[in-house]
């Protein structure tokens, strides 16, 4: 390759690449425009010369650092590809990454410091900023941090270095905390004792993490227990004497009769006791921490439970104990019905043919409008109005609606009728015949495949279940009890613990006489029956 140029006198001088060493500059161009370089790359690439050896020209004219080996052989690529325009394309700059999509789809925003678009997203959706301690918190097992993103030591965002660790705590981790808590497992504490013990921890404390020096006065002053709080991350001493206490108390009750711990557990002391207030009992305490966590059942008995079920139970937090709602009407009555109903004791029966003692209608409601109105109509007629399913004869609705009295009453009952039933029966004033007046409707019957008519003249509809034995897990919705009643309603036998896989797997050898009804969050429990898959 060769350059032509032509002197300042015309004549015309060839100079070819090779002879360019002679013409080096003493200093490289030190500016030089990206159209520039680009150009002299698209030259160079038309007369054939390799993109290392152009990379090797550039750097002696341009300095070393105008291109890069790579950014030269894309542009050599480009070039021979047809491209033309010696000038970047426009672009925008480099799009961000904090979409709303991406905020919204996010459960909890960690954030080193309370400024940005990530800090602006999360709370333009309500989402809960934690800082870098919850985090740490996580890593090292407190699983609970997860459900409470709200405390105090998680929304402090002046940390120096939140994942730092303090080897100044070891000695309290490893030395105080054991002799202190020895035997903590037998202790039986009141809240005073409980109050001293805390003291005395964040007295420690304040000793391992020394003063802290105001940044405005430059005074030293201790630390505040929220503060130490959100040094100090680890489980409190109360809340490490409950765990070894349940810890305790549940391989207590795991021992068999022959043990005198468990002896000793279980014994009641003859006598009475002396005037006054009771003192507090170890067993009280169990009872206490137990209901702190949500657990009022019994204790005492050994239950069966997998890891998984208490890796499950141990990554909740405690659960709050909330009031009770006060329990609503079960119909969609007025808020005045339950008064009325008390007035309905003693209405008169004003029927001039009222039906004898042992053919009287035992009427159950379900579903229906103008509660009060329709028993004192039924009691009129002489009938009589029940609130269980096993001695209602008659289930009366507006219209077929699943509820649990529905289900069982299709077993159970003999009609179920519509309100129409007992209106046009007061007009008449005495019980008229019920087959006019059966449920029916086409869209439930389309929508559930369940003609009521046609199940209420079988005579083994009580026997659908026969047979046939169920287990439920405890998060099914409708609830256990209620499943339990519709089950045993149709002449099936409910078990409240399950069997082992050998059992179930001998029950359903030549039919399946065995049902596990579960829902997605208790497929843990059901963990060997899905890893042998029984269904087939």
């Amino acid at each position: 390759m060769s350059w032509h140029g032509t002197c300042a006198s015309g004549t015309s001088r060839v100079l070819s690449v090779a002879s360019l060493h002679w013409l080096k500059m003493d200093a490289p161009i030190p500016a030089s425009a990206a159209c520039e370089v680009q150009s002299v790359i698209k030259f160079l690439n038309a007369q054939g010369i390799a993109p290392i050896e152009i990379y090797r020209q550039l750097c002696q004219v341009y300095g070393p650092n105008v291109m890069s080996k790579q950014m030269v052989r894309c542009c050599c690529r480009q070039f021979s590809a047809g491209r033309q325009n010696v000038h970047d394309e426009e672009c925008s700059g480099r799009p961000t990454i904090i979409t709303d999509d991406l905020v919204e789809q996010r459960t909890i925003c960690l954030l080193m410091i309370l400024e940005g678009p990530k800090y602006k997203k999360a709370r333009e959706w309500n989402k809960p900023v934690v800082n870098a301690q919850w985090l740490n918190e996580i890593l090292f097992g407190h699983f609970s941090c997860i459900q409470q993103p709200d405390m105090p030591k998680f929304q402090q965002f002046n940390l120096g270095n939140p994942f730092r660790i303090e080897y100044a705590l070891i000695p309290h981790l490893m030395i105080i905390l054991p002799v202190v808590l020895y035997g903590c497992e037998t202790w039986t504490l009141t809240l005073r004792e409980e109050q001293r013990l805390m003291v005395f921890e964040n007295k420690v404390l304040r000793k391992i993490f020394g003063a802290k020096r105001d940044e405005v006065t430059g005074e030293w002053k201790k630390l505040h227990n929220t503060e130490l709080y959100a040094w100090y991350t680890s489980p409190d001493i109360i809340r490490n004497i409950k765990s070894r206490r349940l810890r305790w108390a549940g391989h207590v009750a795991r021992m068999g009769e022959s043990r005198n711990a468990y002896r000793a557990l279980v014994w009641r002391p003859e006598g009475k006791r002396p005037l006054g207030k009771p003192r507090r009992r170890w067993e009280d305490n169990i009872k206490m921490d137990l209901r702190e966590v949500g657990y009022d059942a019994a204790w005492k008995t050994p239950i069966n439970i997998t890891q998984e079920s208490y890796d499950k139970i141990k990554s909740t937090p405690p659960s709050q104990r909330r009031a009770k709602r006060p329990r609503l009407d079960k119909s969609a009555a007025s808020a005045g019905d339950s008064d009325q109903e008390n007035m309905l004791e003693n209405v008169e029966v004003t029927s001039l043919d009222p039906p004898p003692e042992d053919k009287r209608p035992m009427v159950l409601f379900s579903h229906v409008m103008k509660r009060s109105e329709l028993i004192k109509k039924v009691k009129q007629l002489g009938g009589a109005v029940v609130e269980s399913y096993k001695e209602a004869t008659h289930l009366v609705m507006a219209q077929p609606v699943r509820t649990v009295k529905f289900l069982c009453c299709l077993s159970t009952c003999k009609y179920l009728v519509s309100e129409a039933w007992i209106r046009e029966s007061h007009v008449h004033n005495k019980f008229l015949d019920e087959k006019p007046y059966i449920l029916s409707d086409s869209e439930f019957e389309k929508d559930f495949g369940c003609n009521i008519p046609q199940v209420l003249e079988k005579t083994n509809r009580n026997e659908l279940f026969k047979g046939k034995t169920f287990y439920m897990t405890p998060g099914v919705v409708p609830s256990p009890n209620a499943l339990t009643e519709i089950i045993e309603c149709a002449g099936g036998k409910v078990e409240k613990h399950r069997r082992s896989l050998k059992a179930i797997q001998e029950a359903n050898q030549k039919e399946s006489n065995y049902f596990v009804v579960t829902v997605g969050n208790d497929l843990h429990l059901l963990r060997d029956l899905i890893k042998h898959d029984i269904s087939k």
